[in-house]
């Protein structure tokens, strides 16, 4: 089972930085870091949304929407937000973020 740490260490290792492909960048490298995760990051996870950047922020941070997607694969995952990001606002730079799944 792949812990939100490990994910998001694996994610900052292949996401683009480049603010342009980084949409599509981040949805190839989230497929291919949960392929490697499955089956266990299902269900149950908890994600901790620790940056207010979107749609990817700096290494070894989780965006909303990085979490969202993330979370995604299936019922029961749950978001949390690290106590820094408290009176942030995160505003969505590049669209809604489509929610498939009860979080």
């Amino acid at each position: 089972m792949m812990n939100d740490n490990k994910l998001a260490s694996t994610l900052s290792g292949i996401v683009s930085r480049d603010h342009r492909e980084s949409t599509f960048v981040s949805a190839l490298a989230l497929a291919a870091a949960l392929a490697g995760a499955a089956p266990g990051a299902q269900a149950g996870n908890t994600y901790i949304v620790s940056t207010a950047l979107d749609p990817v922020g700096p290494p070894d941070s989780l965006s909303l929407r990085e979490a969202i997607t993330a979370a995604n694969i299936a019922d029961g995952n749950t978001i949390q937000f690290a106590p820094a990001l408290a009176g942030s606002t995160i505003t969505l730079t590049t669209g809604e973020i489509q929610i498939n799944h009860a979080m």
